[in-house]
């Protein structure tokens, strides 16, 4: 009787929060959030709905910094529909509410207003192309097909935050890492906030298990309480669901079709719901999405002692009681606090209240307090007074912050050169500007020098461009430079110390091969590659130099950064037509994924992969072959990687060259690259913050194979030349059935040199890498030479 009683009360509820929900509001009318969306194989119909969700979406978050959206079409297990992760989640950062919490980057860069990572992706969105969509949203409902704009807008508020880390550790529900802003929420009972009592060890790692499995988790956010009229219990079943415990709303808590039902964990076939109710956009206000309920004019520093700034703040008039907006404001870091009623100006169509000068140079931290028609208190920030709004009144003494990706390589004839950096100040920025001097010979001459003011961008972004086509560069030339930010009150900041310079080579452009093939035991194959943590080696156990990570290789060691491990081939490979393969020898032992999780996906850790660019500077790197892998894509590896752990779980077993296994890639076999685009291809290794193994090793490289070749084989040993390298001349061992010899060097050029009774003249040839190709009745082998002069 009690449970039937609790959900009729709480239907009246969400009853009455819908007639509040459903009509306009005012907060957002006069604001616009820009979605920038790329697509990655996504059909037409799917790419309108798509932006139709984004269209939705703007009726209820705000933010001045546009959201990067990923979207991939693609197919999935028959299990997972869809999912969006953030790209990236960040914390610590000045400006950010809390401590140790960790940020979604769109709800990051929304607080601080600030473009954190410039044009890159906020939220990767993936949709598998194998399930049966309806992908019209107008269209009458089909109850056969999903439902493609509610999945969508489903799995977007889990992109823009609600979701976390509580997921199964050694198949124990625990925090793994970081806490999210969402996570800090979560409470047991109604009252028990779980993260704060685990993180302050006022509850052991094995009470808080039994808290995630408890079906009793609820959330306790305020906005979402004041305006659903109850908290909302999540879905904690007694066996931890990973990707649907946690981050959703208990199935049973709202009717089926109910706008809230729209982040329950299951969306059924011919489920329509294409518009947020009160319990999401809560969620959204509590974690920092504010804007559809209350929003402000952030007040700016001044250097005017005399400052007397005005607040203003916007609020949904049919929700709140007119009057009972008041600044709360401090001057004693958030210790006491003291009011200022707020007036309804009909003009600006918002509240404001103007400050008296403090005759101080000061920090104010100030709030906002206001009033349901429900008659529940309610602060903005929500999380007033652990979260404060801030302005400095005095003097700037304070530097600019300069971010900056530091240029090492520039290749010739690709001008120009150009300069990117973030300059953030607490005031504001007077100027930015590059020192640069471009010399040869160590600088003994300089060929020119200079300093360009960079151009100011968007959200702190400053650009400037530096043509060199006339400036007749050679290779092994350097460029120094150094970025310089001043802001307005003549404090100044500099990329490294001041006299010092960043240093950049250039570097000839490297041909176009049709082929590549080397086996990586002659040293003066790493001048054909950019290595960044690898190295060609041959360690301890293994009988032949080849390509290897460092071993083992290591984690980042914080939540949610990465890093990476790369091998790039400096000369980019023309597309045959098929076949068009590469193929080579590998020993992955890197992290394995979660069981069942997908390249991707919240769970798929460290990974090795190929990928390829058609343009470097533009275009982003693709996968060559299908995705990502890890130790799991060989039984082998995987046991081998758990043979012998430390204490922390790292794998510290070190293989031997009984792990060699072949790779082939079909390099058209996807939709990116086709026969005749030139790209360039490279080897990267990713590691996330904990776990790590012995790492990647490569060897026995082929990329595309001369197709009249194709019977070539290397592992013929009847044929062997010496000495090898060499710089005058070349003997072959039994010559006696040799047709006839081919040289090419590794731009697939051939080279004519003298040849007979199984001696080969290269007096005349540069040093360098080559192939010699051996034709005998047999058919057709290759060695490879190393010349030395």
């Amino acid at each position: 009787m009690c449970k039937i009683l609790k959900h009729i009360i709480l239907i009246i509820c969400v009853l009455f929060s819908y007639a509040l929900f459903s009509q306009p509001h005012f907060t957002l009318q006069s604001k616009q959030t820009e979605f920038v969306i790329s697509y990655n194989n996504v059909p037409d119909s799917v790419q309108s709905c798509v932006e139709f969700v984004t269209s939705e979406l703007k009726e209820y978050v705000f933010t001045t910094v546009p959201i990067h959206i990923s979207v991939t079409w693609t197919q999935l297990s028959s299990t997972v529909h869809a999912y969006a992760k953030p790209s990236e989640m960040v914390y610590n950062v000045p400006g950010l509410p809390y401590n140790d919490v960790l940020y979604p980057i769109s709800l990051a860069e929304k607080i601080l207003s600030k473009n954190l990572n410039f044009s890159n992706t906020d939220i990767e969105l993936v949709i598998n192309s194998a399930i049966s969509w309806q992908a019209d949203y107008q269209s009458s409902l089909d109850n056969s097909k999903y439902d493609l704009a509610t999945v969508l807008l489903h799995e977007c508020i889990h992109g823009l935050g609600m979701s976390g880390n509580y997921m199964k550790q050694n198949d124990t529900p625990s925090l793994v890492g970081l806490p999210t802003i969402f996570d800090m929420f979560i409470s047991y009972g109604t009252n028990n906030l779980i993260t704060l009592l685990y993180t302050q060890s006022k509850i052991s790692k094995d009470s808080l298990a039994n808290l995630l499995v408890s079906d009793s988790l609820y959330w306790s956010g305020s906005y979402t309480n004041a305006f659903l009229g109850f908290k909302p219990e999540l879905f904690a079943p007694n066996q931890f669901d990973f990707g649907s415990s946690i981050y959703h709303f208990n199935e049973n808590l709202f009717p089926k079709g109910d706008t809230n039902s729209l982040m329950t964990y299951i969306l059924n076939k011919g489920e329509r719901l294409h518009t947020l109710g009160a319990a999401v956009q809560g969620i959204l206000a509590d974690i920092g999405w504010s804007d559809y309920y209350i929003s402000h004019l952030p007040i700016q520093n001044s250097t005017v002692i005399a400052y007397t700034p005005t607040f203003k703040v916007s609020c949904i008039d049919s929700l709140f009681i007119q009057g009972s907006q008041t600044v709360l404001y401090s001057y004693d870091n958030g210790k006491n606090f003291m009011e200022l009623p707020m007036d309804y100006d009909a003009l600006q169509e918002c509240y404001t209240a103007q400050l008296s000068a403090f005759p101080f140079e000061h920090n104010c931290n100030y709030a906002y307090r206001i009033v349901t028609k429900s008659n529940d208190t309610l602060f903005y920030p929500s999380d007033y007074p652990s979260n404060l709004f801030e302005f400095y009144v005095g003097a700037d003494t304070q530097s600019p912050e300069i971010q900056h990706t530091q240029i090492s390589v520039i290749t010739i004839d690709e001008s120009p050169i150009e300069f990117v950096s973030t300059v953030l100040d607490n005031f504001s920025i007077d100027s930015v500007y590059v020192e640069y001097i471009i010399g040869r010979n160590e600088f003994a001459q300089i060929i020119t020098m200079g300093k360009k003011r960079m151009n100011a961008e968007n959200f702190g972004l400053y650009t400037i461009e530096l043509e060199y086509n006339n400036l007749n560069i050679q290779e092994n030339d350097v460029l120094a430079y150094t970025i310089v930010a001043v802001d307005n009150y003549s404090n100044t900041s500099y990329i490294v110390p001041k006299g010092n310079y960043v240093f950049g080579v250039f570097e000839a452009k490297q041909s176009p091969l049709h082929y590549f093939i080397t086996d990586f035991d002659h040293d003066s194959i790493a001048s054909y590659l950019y290595l960044d943590k690898f190295s060609i080696t041959q360690p301890s156990g293994f009988t032949n130099k080849a390509l290897h990570t460092e071993h083992p290789y290591k984690a980042s060691g914080k939540d949610l950064t990465y890093l990476q491990y790369i091998a790039e081939l400096k000369n980019p490979i023309i597309i045959a037509e098929n076949p068009a393969y590469m193929e080579f020898d590998e020993i992955v032992l890197v992290e394995p994924s979660l069981t069942n999780v997908l390249f991707g996906e919240y769970g798929f850790w460290d990974y090795v992969i190929v990928e390829a660019n058609k343009n470097k500077k533009t275009d982003e790197w693709r996968p060559l072959g299908k995705v990502g892998y890890d130790s799991r894509a060989q039984s082998l590896w995987l046991s081998t990687f758990y043979e012998s752990l430390d204490n922390e779980k790292n794998s510290v077993t070190v293989p031997t060259e009984s792990l060699f296994r072949k790779r082939t890639i079909n390099l058209l076999e996807n939709k990116y690259f086709r026969t005749g685009d030139t790209i360039s291809i490279r080897f990267r290794l990713q590691s996330d913050f904990i776990v790590t193994g012995w790492g990647w090793c490569i060897d026995n490289l082929k990329i595309q194979e001369r197709i009249s070749l194709s019977q070539a084989s290397p592992t013929i040993e009847s044929y062997f030349l010496y000495p090898n390298p060499s710089k005058d001349y070349v003997y072959i061992a039994n010559f006696s059935r040799i047709a006839s010899i081919s040289l090419y060097n590794l731009h697939g050029n051939y080279i004519i040199v003298p040849y007979s009774n199984g001696v080969i003249d290269i007096l005349h040839l540069e040093s360098g890498s080559y192939l010699v190709f051996i034709t005998d009745s047999d058919g057709v082998v290759y060695k490879e030479l190393l010349i030395k002069q």
